[in-house]
């Protein structure tokens, strides 16, 4: 997904973009029907018996991490 620099930058819209992205990819557009949660669709139907090491539970701190780099990247931010 390409982020707009010019119009202003929005991490929380990022973020929640990319964990969207993700969760699509993985559980595909059913995920999107009703009124559920894709996050904790795919996190309740996890099978991989990591508890919380499962890799949908870092969706969300990825992704926020995510933005945050690139937009250190992009002199967007401080390089703390």
């Amino acid at each position: 997904m390409q982020r707009m620099v010019e119009g202003g930058f929005d991490p929380l819209m990022s973020a929640h973009n990319r964990i969207l992205e993700n969760a699509l990819s993985i559980g595909g557009l059913g995920l999107m029907v009703g009124d559920l949660c894709p996050l904790c669709e795919l996190i309740n139907q996890c099978q991989c018996g990591q508890g919380d090491g499962c890799p949908f539970k870092a969706f969300t701190t990825k992704a926020a991490d995510e933005q945050l780099e690139w937009a250190k990247e992009k002199g967007l931010l401080g390089q703390s």
